[in-house]
């Protein structure tokens, strides 16, 4: 088991992905959803390969609902997400997600950000102990592979290629920015809800039972900012869209704080490529071919091929299967052309997005980047 080690200051967390062929490093808004897709499916594979037994109460259930599914094989499985209450792919995320700390000696680390769960009871009921164990020691095994791997890296003597996600900080920062505003609005609490539906009324209340529903509908894909574009339609242009920015705006005043999404990152990598063997180093800039209002390179406004990239970093014989884990929209760039001008009047923000853009332009430019804007070498 991980063992916990008191550390010093943390700056901030980044996304490590542990693949047969190369360790990938990115951060939340820098391809995370595709990043987390691919490895997703690949531990999938690996629990999916485990002779898992069932209980008594599991062949009971497997008998109520065998002809819903094509397989017990593929029963099992998903009854091992469904019944771990969502543990199982959080601590497939946890394996991801560690912290970057100093040692207190200046020198730089990669830690774990949380500990590995303890999942036993919620699936030791219809999950024979055999195959509890089974289960538990794989991803067991693929936390403590991820944290050697990580190591190696740090020590230069990693065998795989260390494979770094970068991304335009003003495009990174300003949609973070809109992810974390949109994410408190969309698991207030009671109390929090209570006043926030005091304040719809005030600013209007005309059109509270519009606004109040598309923040408090029970459906994700039908809650802001899924479900709404931006200038549309004249209910969009005239209501709900000042809304939107006004509200932006107080809760900026209020309660601005650069998070997840949205604080430092090249800085970060640029600390980082100082402690790696540089010959194992790609760079990839998923913003290369973009431009656009957020983007000061000129180019066509082409997509990576992720297919490509990251198959060749899980294998050949690696499939994404996209039932396991549905990439969704990116839906926070509906509104960037209705929030990006309000975002950037935070001075904070345009402080943080101009030391950004220093480190980035040397991580862009440095010559293990292996995509370049179209016209450059």
């Amino acid at each position: 088991m991980i063992k916990n080690t008191k550390r010093k200051e943390k700056y901030g967390e980044l996304l490590v992905y542990n693949t047969p062929k190369a360790v990938i490093i990115s951060r939340n808004k820098i391809a995370s959803r595709v990043l987390d897709s691919y490895y997703y499916s690949s531990v999938y594979t690996q629990l999916r390969e485990l002779d898992i037994k069932l209980t008594k109460a599991g062949e009971a259930r497997w008998k109520n609902n065998q002809d819903r599914f094509n397989s017990k094989k593929e029963f099992i499985f998903q009854l091992l997400l469904d019944v771990s209450e969502g543990d199982v792919n959080d601590t497939i995320k946890n394996i991801t997600t560690f912290n970057i700390v100093n040692d207190g000696l200046g020198s730089l680390e990669l830690i774990h950000s949380k500990q590995f769960p303890d999942i036993e009871d919620k699936i030791s009921e219809w999950i024979d102990s055999k195959s509890v164990k089974d289960v538990l020691g794989t991803l067991e095994l693929i936390w403590n592979d991820s944290e050697t791997e990580v190591e190696k890296c740090l020590t230069k003597k990693t065998k795989k290629e260390i494979v770094i996600f970068i991304r335009n900080p003003k495009r990174r920062i300003i949609s973070g920015v809109i992810q974390d505003f949109f994410d408190i609005f969309n698991n207030m609490t009671p109390k929090e809800n209570h006043w926030f539906k005091l304040y719809l009324k005030e600013y209007n209340a005309t059109y509270y039972s519009i606004l109040e529903d598309i923040f408090s509908s029970e459906e994700p894909a039908k809650r802001i900012p899924s479900s709404y574009s931006t200038g549309e339609n004249n209910l969009e242009k005239d209501v709900i869209t000042p809304f939107i920015q006004k509200l932006y705006n107080d809760w900026a005043e209020a309660n601005l704080i650069l998070r997840t999404h949205s604080d430092a990152y090249a800085y970060l990598i640029d600390q980082l490529i100082q402690k790696i063997d540089e010959n194992k180093l790609k760079i990839i800039n998923i913003d290369y071919n973009r431009f656009g209002l957020y983007d000061d390179e000129s180019g066509t406004d082409g997509e990576i091929d992720f297919d490509t990239i990251l198959t060749s970093f899980y294998g050949d014989d690696f499939t994404l299967s996209k039932t396991d884990f549905e990439l969704k929209e990116v839906s926070n760039k509906k509104w960037f052309s209705s929030l990006a001008s309000e975002i950037l009047k935070q001075k904070e923000i345009d402080v943080l997005i101009d030391i950004e853009n220093f480190f980035f332009d040397k991580l862009k430019n440095h010559p293990n980047n292996i995509l370049k804007p179209i016209g450059k070498k």
